[in-house]
């Protein structure tokens, strides 16, 4: 079963036009026995092997599995956080593309409604104030601009759509003010 779940999640998941079979293999499968199994090869495939470009196929497919798995999606979000702020404190410059992948996911996990305005908004302060605190300020010299190489991905990852008005613009503006 694993070995057609890893099938599934790095060779079948390419591209947007087999999504929806993929999708539905995936939703077949017995979750109750291998949901821990496919997190783990989801945040792999973003994480290690994925194509910048093919970030919005995996947004699109926990957008999908949210309905049914509400759970397995949160855990999944809430993994990928941990994920970008521990890349941020280990300041590896090795992994310098995956934490512009996990940054780009991010943005496209918000823009299919995967990841809540407030979240994104507290990740993106996150990482601009993870350098003030002081055993950071060790880490990080003043040349190194990889936070707010993330930030930009980030918000080059958003719609522009999403903060043309209301609250959200407020939200959005006051942050790039701050920023």
């Amino acid at each position: 079963m694993q070995l057609y779940i890893k099938h599934l999640v790095h060779e079948r998941l390419s591209s947007k036009a087999q999504l929806d079979a993929v999708a539905g293999m995936l939703e077949r499968l017995p979750w109750h026995e291998e949901e821990e199994f496919i997190g783990r090869c989801l945040l792999q495939q973003v994480t290690l092997h994925a194509k910048f470009s093919e970030m919005d196929v995996f947004a699109i497919l926990l957008a999908s599995f949210k309905r049914h798995h509400r759970g397995f999606v949160v855990a999944l979000v809430d993994q990928l956080l941990e994920e970008v702020l521990r890349a941020c404190e280990r300041n590896d410059f090795k992994e310098a593309q995956r934490r512009v992948a996990l940054a780009k996911f991010l943005g496209e996990c918000f823009n299919f409604r995967v990841v809540h305005t407030s979240t994104l908004f507290e990740v993106l302060y996150r990482l601009i104030n993870e350098r003030c605190q002081e055993h950071m300020k060790a880490m990080d010299s003043p040349q190194d601009s990889f936070r707010i190489r993330l930030v930009c991905t980030t918000l080059d990852s958003l719609g522009k759509g999403y903060f043309q008005r209301g609250p959200r613009r407020k939200m959005m503006d006051r942050f790039l003010m701050y920023f």
